[in-house]
């Protein structure tokens, strides 16, 4: 099959999970055989070829690029934002590349800087279209739900807006897919999705050669985190959270970039009693090497959780919020859950600070929960959903 691939950036342009995830199932795709085309937001229109893939970038049309460098005023944040509700300027240049490449069928997936207006190019093609629900664009300007340090149980009057327009839109989709069910049921309160075939399908992880457990020092519990440490990554909760601790015998290695003030802050206002280690932006591998269990606290409700995966396969035991698309990833044997409230995560911690041997019983676990993540298995639950439908538009045709 060709298969077509829409998403905001694409390699080397990266500003979440989304861009890898698309890379990685767009690279599987080819090994197996597929011609993949990706097309995404660039500072240049070029094209190229990336692993095997052909990857086609497209210069903004709109007051500034995603990519440009420093942060905008707020009339113009505004003003990007209300043409990006219903952008048309891509439409004939969208509809000329992709009537050239003549996809079998086309997975849309984050539209940011595109807008649902793209949708309509590919509708007048007759093509098939699968939306990928990877972040909570449809619904948020801000693609988050996540305003003021809170989820957003509402939608704010901004996003009603432009929720109002977009929504005119997601009956184009032939189907839609969803990286977890808490995403595609947050998508269905509002109604988006609900009279289209809907899926979960997980994404794909690059695991790492089989890890060696280490044994933990009882004296010396190294907790990780990686990630942006950010308010809405639930930095700030976990530092409250160790501060409530009556032990002391850990040391916190926190992995990821960082605003100097934001960690002065930190440790001026929680002042915990272990040892504190910021790491910067890390090597994955070294971070995951040097820590006997992670910690997911995301205060806000992440589609899915890349990093829970990644943990599993270095045979590191975690902690993991009890919300968004983590609820998904939830696995007893190898993971304790909390509640994202005052108290919930010192007391799994207490818990295991106290009885450290419990670390090596989880990470024995591990690798039971890694495999439904694989390119293998990710790319057969994508054709399974892909070939039918590329074949029932085609007989239509017919």
């Amino acid at each position: 099959m060709t298969i077509l691939f829409i998403n905001t950036l694409y390699t080397p342009h990266h500003m979440g999970g989304a861009e890898v995830s698309v890379q990685l199932l767009s690279e599987a795709l080819v090994k197996k055989g597929h011609r993949v085309y990706v097309i995404s937001l660039g500072n240049k229109r070029q094209v190229k070829r990336v692993n095997g893939v052909v990857a086609v970038y497209l210069r903004s049309k709109n007051i500034y690029s995603l990519l440009s460098d420093g942060k905008k005023p707020s009339w113009k944040r505004m003003l990007w934002h209300v043409i990006d509700t219903c952008n048309p300027h891509y439409y004939y240049q969208l509809k000329h590349i992709i009537s050239r490449i003549k996809p079998d069928v086309v997975n849309t997936n984050n539209l940011q800087g595109f807008s649902l207006f793209t949708w309509k190019a590919l509708r007048r093609l007759n093509l098939p279209v699968i939306h990928t629900m990877r972040d909570y664009y449809i619904l948020c300007h801000r693609t988050t739900l996540f305003k003021g340090g809170c989820n957003c149980d509402q939608l704010c009057f901004a996003c009603q807006v432009s929720f109002h327009v977009k929504k005119g839109f997601t009956d184009l989709p032939d189907a839609y897919i969803g990286i977890s069910h808490f995403i595609m049921t947050k998508h269905h309160e509002l109604g988006v999705g609900l009279d289209k075939p809907g899926y979960i399908v997980p994404n794909i992880v690059a695991l790492p050669a089989a890890a060696a457990a280490k044994q933990a020092d009882p004296n010396n519990i190294r907790i990780g985190f990686i990630g942006r440490l950010t308010a809405e990554k639930g930095i700030d909760y976990l530092f409250s959270e160790l501060h409530k601790l009556q032990l002391s015998n850990y040391t916190l290695v926190l992995a990821g970039a960082y605003d100097e003030a934001y960690r002065k802050m930190l440790l001026q206002a929680y002042q915990p009693g272990g040892e504190i280690v910021f790491l910067g932006k890390t090597d994955a591998g070294s971070f995951y090497s040097n820590v006997d269990l992670v910690v997911i606290p995301s205060a806000w409700w992440e589609p899915f959780g890349r990093v829970a995966i990644e943990a599993m396969a270095w045979n590191k035991p975690l902690c993991i919020a009890a919300q968004g698309g983590l609820i998904d990833l939830y696995e007893p044997e190898c993971m304790w859950q909390f509640q994202m409230q005052e108290d919930s995560l010192a007391a799994v911690l207490e818990t295991i600070l106290r009885k450290p041997e419990v670390l090596a019983e989880k990470a024995a676990a591990c690798g039971k929960f890694t495999s439904k993540y694989t390119a293998t298995v990710v790319t057969e639950q994508f054709l399974h959903i892909a070939a039918p439908l590329s074949h029932h538009i085609k007989k239509q045709e017919r």
